[in-house]
């Protein structure tokens, strides 16, 4: 098949850090949510983009692998690879199909005789009345550390129009009474798939809808990371200790070779600039910014993210769906 109607053209840098599947992954992200690989489009084989890029075949299948896992890549046995997404995460398939619904309602609308001006003031009117439906509905999100829960409850609450309340692990020994009551009064909990059974636990006998989310660090933070040269010394500034330690082995499962990660939750500014003033690059979490900012503009700064897998963002619209479904 002739891939010339598709760009393919990039550079990889052979003798940086970054491992060459990142790199690869990065730069087809970027055709991706620019527009140059539109939805549906067929992309190369990874025999053709291996022998193109003169990598392996494994290294291409990695990258292709990492793209599939985020929702922007779809294999389709016997047929190939397809462009899935048109921003991240988000299926060609259901923009598709939004587009015909619109398009039949107003076809409708004309068709009845229905002036534009009339058709918005009626779907504002129902847009009102469904919101007043679920106000004050909310949601438990439940975590081992302050940082992605604080974090991801933002992002959540955001996305689906409820209420949701971080809890943390931690809060259920301080402040049982608190923590079981909110969790009486939610109709859904979401959590970790690293905390699902203990959540179970928490949760049992409640008759709760639990869903469990599977995180995983952004690919531009990781990619970012692998290119400092090896053995450099970095510094975290985060929230918890929790945190650190899912850090350090986010960096050690995507072979970032690093001499040392010194890592502080600390609120003292002077604890701060002394444990992270002889770091090469501070990583900090997305809560830290404006901390990192203020104590050590001099430094190299890359802020680590977690975000949930594209499956689990397919199964948590799911559920919110359902929970959003008014009763007859």
């Amino acid at each position: 098949m002739d891939w010339s109607g598709l760009a393919v053209e990039f550079d990889i840098d052979r003798r940086g850090q970054a491992p060459l599947y990142l790199q690869i992954a990065a730069h087809l992200r970027e055709m991706i949510s620019s527009g140059a690989w539109p939805p549906g489009s067929k992309i190369p084989t990874e025999r053709y983009l291996a022998k193109k890029m003169r990598v392996s075949r494994n290294t291409v299948s990695m990258a292709y692998s990492a793209l599939e896992a985020q929702g922007l890549l779809a294999c389709q046995q016997g047929r190939g690879t397809y462009v899935k997404g048109w921003t991240a995460g988000e299926p060609f398939e259901k923009h598709h199909r939004l587009g015909a619904m619109i398009d039949l309602v107003l076809r409708e609308t004309v068709h009845a005789g229905i002036t534009l001006e009339e058709f918005l003031e009626a779907l504002d009117r129902n847009l009102k009345e469904v919101a007043g439906q679920f106000e004050g509905v909310s949601g438990v999100f439940i975590e081992c550390n302050r940082e992605q829960v604080d974090y991801f409850t933002n992002e959540l609450a955001a996305g689906s129009g409820l209420s949701i309340t971080p809890l943390v692990l931690g809060e259920f020994e301080e402040k049982p009474l608190r923590c079981h009551a909110l969790i009486r009064s939610a109709p859904i909990v979401i959590t970790t798939f690293f905390h699902l059974q203990e959540v179970k636990r928490l949760i049992a006998g409640r008759h709760k809808r639990l869903v469990a989310i599977a995180l995983e660090p952004m690919l531009e933070t990781i990619v970012r990371l692998a290119r400092y040269p090896a053995h450099s010394n970095y510094g975290l500034l985060c929230k918890s200790e929790q945190f650190a330690l899912e850090v350090e082995q986010s960096l050690r499962a995507a072979g970032i070779d690093f001499r040392s990660l010194n890592a502080t939750n600390s609120r003292d500014p002077e604890v701060i600039r002394t444990k992270l003033r002889g770091v090469d690059v501070l990583i900090h979490s997305p809560c830290r910014l404006k901390d990192a900012l203020e104590l050590l503009p001099e430094k190299e700064k890359v802020e680590f993210v977690y975000r949930p897998d594209a499956a689990s963002i397919n199964l948590l619209r799911s559920a919110l769906a359902e929970l959003q479904q008014p009763i007859a």
